[in-house]
């Protein structure tokens, strides 16, 4: 799949510091794994591993120990994962006004409902859709009550 990187995010990469291969990879820890293992499964462990990395987040045990119970335990959800990524960069998009076909297919959501689910709009953009609704066009009283004719004239 390919997928344009926003401006923004670009800007962001281009300030990082670069080899003199335009080919190396953003994260060469990552495309490593992935390239041994050919499967994309140990992508969220690494990025909750940046996330602590970057104060963003506590490390979570990954073995069971005394203070941790480890993979065996409940599972302990995050307000930052590579998973709710995709919840909000469908959402911006959305609420972006882009069509939904497009978030679909950039997102990589298969039906309409997987895409839904993803999606939480904000209340501005509630707001921005309520504000298009047409006007209500004002109809005089005497033109909505029909006149009584009066008999035996």
């Amino acid at each position: 799949m390919i997928i344009p990187i926003a401006p923004p995010l670009r800007v962001e990469i281009e300030k990082l510091p670069a080899g003199d291969d335009p080919y190396q990879p953003l994260h060469p820890r990552a495309f490593a794994s992935v390239e041994k293992s050919g499967v994309v499964n140990t992508l969220s462990r690494q990025f909750a591993e940046l996330l602590v990395d970057a104060g963003l987040a506590r490390p979570k045990a990954h073995r069971r120990s005394e203070s941790a119970p480890g993979r065996d335990g409940p599972r302990e959800m995050s307000q930052i994962s590579f998973h709710s990524l995709r919840h909000t960069a469908t959402s911006l998009m959305k609420n972006a006004g882009i069509n939904a076909s497009v978030v679909m297919d950039i997102i990589g959501h298969e039906s309409e409902a997987i895409s839904a689910h993803y999606t939480h709009i904000d209340e501005e953009t509630k707001r921005r859709a309520i504000a298009l609704l047409p006007g209500i066009p004002m109809v005089r009283a005497e033109a909505r009550i029909p006149r009584q004719r009066s008999r035996g004239r």
